[in-house]
């Protein structure tokens, strides 16, 4: 199992129709932002279990 997740990772658990750019600009608003990592400009990954509190602290049901 993976310790971490990606934006796309994130868009699919949310809505199959939400694409990355939505994660991207509502990061912050979803509390995402406390479980990123960033690689480098490009690549944006999210701790795993950090992520999916905040999702189901916001209401998803991951």
């Amino acid at each position: 199992m993976t310790r971490h997740l990606s934006r796309k990772d994130i868009a699919a658990l949310i809505d199959p129709r939400i694409t990355t750019d939505v994660v991207r600009r509502n990061e912050r608003r979803l509390g995402l932002d406390k479980a990123r990592i960033r690689l480098n400009r490009r690549v944006i990954l999210y701790r795993k279990e950090q992520a999916l509190n905040a999702l189901r602290a916001k209401g998803f049901d991951v």
